[in-house]
């Protein structure tokens, strides 16, 4: 596997194959925004970000209707 700075691998129940990239630029990131059906319509869970940083960590944000409610860094 090519792994940039960072990578993402998601399973998804139902998919024969797996969602999977990187970025293209060092200086990349990503947003992940999670629907759920309710009550007839679709709704917005979650949207979770990332972004490599220069010192060579990866942070990930967790946002709850635009309010951050979770935040890591980890180092590579």
């Amino acid at each position: 596997m090519a792994v940039r700075n960072f990578w993402i691998k998601a399973d998804i129940d139902g998919r024969k194959t797996k969602v999977e990239g990187g970025p293209r630029a060092k200086d990349g990131g990503f947003t992940l925004t999670i629907y759920i059906r309710s009550e007839g319509s679709v709704e917005k869970a979650l949207t979770i970000d990332g972004l490599a940083l220069s010192n060579g960590q990866l942070e990930v944000n967790v946002f709850d209707d635009g309010k951050a409610i979770h935040s890591v860094r980890r180092n590579r």
